[in-house]
């Protein structure tokens, strides 16, 4: 497929919409679970979906690709939010000094943020408690639906914060241009 059709084509139909493949067998699971992302961080369904393994069944990564989905692979949740986003760089932004005194893996995190995902156009709350006000809801919501929903025992519930869907498919359009690159070879 992706050698005959247009990457982003592939981007559409098969990486960012439909019923991802970690909730096949348990399509109400999905709604619920969408359903509290949406509720809870206030932002419309149509703009939550899963990524990578979970999504189409086998691992995007360029280093993994091809590696299935297993009973303990990580889920990949993206929500897109141009207002949240902002306030989480505007935070990042703004943080001065203050960065000096974090926990080592925050000032990581708060590294590759800066060089790196923000570039991308994706924030992951979670990874940024005393950074982004946004951090403690973030990881209190993905901890609390990955552990009510069944299907999802076992599971890594991950969430990034995109700004656009253009973010999102420039991201995920970086991993196939990637694995094409690796196929030519």
């Amino acid at each position: 497929m992706l050698r005959e059709r247009r990457h982003n084509d592939v981007i559409e139909q098969h990486l960012i919409a439909g019923l991802p493949f970690a909730f096949k067998d348990d399509p109400r699971a999905y709604q619920d679970f969408s359903g509290t992302l949406s509720a809870q961080f206030r932002t419309p369904l149509e703009d939550i979906s899963d990524i990578g393994s979970g999504r189409i069944g086998f691992s995007l990564d360029p280093d993994q690709f091809g590696t299935p989905f297993r009973p303990n692979s990580d889920v990949d949740t993206v929500i897109v939010n141009s207002a949240m986003f902002d306030r989480a760089w505007f935070q990042l932004y703004n943080i001065g000094s203050k960065r000096f005194s974090l926990e080592r893996r925050v000032q990581t995190a708060f590294q590759e943020h800066r060089t790196n995902n923000v570039f991308f156009g994706f924030i992951v709350p979670k990874l940024l408690p005393g950074v982004v006000s946004l951090s403690a809801l973030w990881f209190n919501v993905f901890q609390e639906v990955g552990g009510r929903i069944r299907s999802l025992a076992g599971h890594d519930i991950n969430g990034r914060l995109y700004r656009t869907w253009d973010h999102v498919k420039a991201h995920q359009r970086y991993s196939l241009d990637a694995i094409a690159a690796k196929f030519a070879r």
